[in-house]
């Protein structure tokens, strides 16, 4: 087991002694990092993205997506995070699922919703232009117990001690039947804390990473998990998007937790130590590279540190790339060994690239 080394009232505690206690006591994942010297290579060569002044797409009268037959038979609550493009005249197309939970009835019902969305379309420099939006989602149902039913905490509590007693078999078994259970939106957020607790033990970091954002549910507060839960999740999020050196989402997360009106003690001076090494590494522009891959769709997406970077990609691009920044959005093709540049004054800049799913994409910062 991969210990956590966690500070609470000067002693050390592990995730281990944390489930073996209880669920509902307080705790901060803090992983140990392992920094190695990073050489990236890019051509002198530059391409300067001009700046304008750019406004966002704004909906005007937002189209309530209808609950699907088959959510409502199954009394399945669900949330879907989507990525579109309104174009010039409003409408909206090209419309991306970035995540979501309930199954794909709930995304087609999103889907539908947009497309009868009317959208003030962003502008550029006074004009309206194609351009880029997101939007949460939510399905809820009436009357519907708003907390974890006892029958599914009991589950959880059962699963938990698997993991303690290192039996994967039955915590594989003990997860699927979680998952065939969840149905409302706050089972749904004590799943992704389940399984953020099983990869603990035997995945990945992306996949702990990614059982996080389904246990945090893009919230900015526990609207669903304990709240000193909700708390340690979003504090484990921070940590693990630096390690993946994922530094803008872990500023952004840190910045969220900022915000909480309470229950910050427990994590406050550990996330500020590793927001204080983003803030430093911004500050001096130290080059770093950030290899990963495209998802099973095929979509890629970072937000850059700063707005100098390149580019290596295992295969071409199969659209051209997208700069998203709070004053500026324009589309550009790939070229390998080019430095890309755009001045700090448009904010920071994300960047979304479609391609072959899982193939390799390393982005270096310049």
């Amino acid at each position: 087991m991969i210990s956590s080394n966690v500070s609470k009232n000067g002693e050390d505690r592990t995730l281990k002694d944390y489930l073996s206690t209880s669920l509902k006591s307080k705790f901060v994942f803090c992983l140990f990092l392992i920094f190695g010297a990073l050489l990236s290579q890019a051509s002198n060569d530059t391409i300067e993205v001009q700046v304008t002044t750019f406004n966002p797409a704004r909906a005007l009268e937002p189209k309530v997506p209808a609950y699907p037959a088959s959510g409502l038979h199954a009394q399945r609550e669900a949330w879907v995070y989507v990525y579109f493009v309104v174009d010039e005249e409003g409408s909206v197309g090209d419309i991306n699922v970035l995540d979501s939970i309930g199954g794909s009835a709930f995304e087609r019902s999103v889907r539908r919703a947009l497309r009868q969305t009317n959208f003030q379309p962003a502008t550029l420099d006074g004009e309206p232009i194609v351009a880029t939006s997101h939007m949460k989602y939510k399905f809820e149902l009436e009357g519907y117990q708003k907390a974890a039913t006892g029958r599914f905490l009991s589950m959880q509590r059962r699963f938990q001690k698997r993991i303690l007693d290192e039996d994967r078999n039955a915590a594989d078994s003990d997860l699927e039947d979680l998952r065939g259970r969840a149905k409302s939106l706050y089972e749904f957020a004590w799943l992704g804390f389940a399984e953020f607790t099983y990869h603990r033990k035997w995945g990945t970091k992306e996949e702990q990473l990614r059982a996080l954002e389904l246990a945090i549910a893009h919230e900015p507060k526990a609207n669903y998990l304990p709240e000193e839960m909700f708390h340690a999740a979003l504090a484990s999020k921070v940590i693990l998007e630096f390690q993946l050196k994922n530094y803008r989402p872990a500023l952004s997360g840190y910045n969220t937790f900022m915000r909480l009106e309470t229950g910050k003690e427990d994590f406050e001076s550990t996330l500020q130590a590793y927001a204080d090494r983003i803030i430093k590494l911004r500050e001096d522009r130290s080059p770093f590279a950030k290899a990963d891959e495209f998802d099973q769709f095929g979509r890629w997406s970072y937000g850059l540190l700063w707005n100098t970077f390149a580019l290596d990609l295992a295969e071409p691009p199969t659209s051209d790339l997208m700069l998203r920044c709070p004053r500026k959005s324009v589309t550009f093709e790939y070229k390998a060994n080019l430095k890309y540049e755009v001045p700090d004054s448009v904010g920071n800049c994300t960047l979304f690239i479609e391609g072959s799913p899982n193939s390799a994409v390393t982005l270096y910062q310049l």
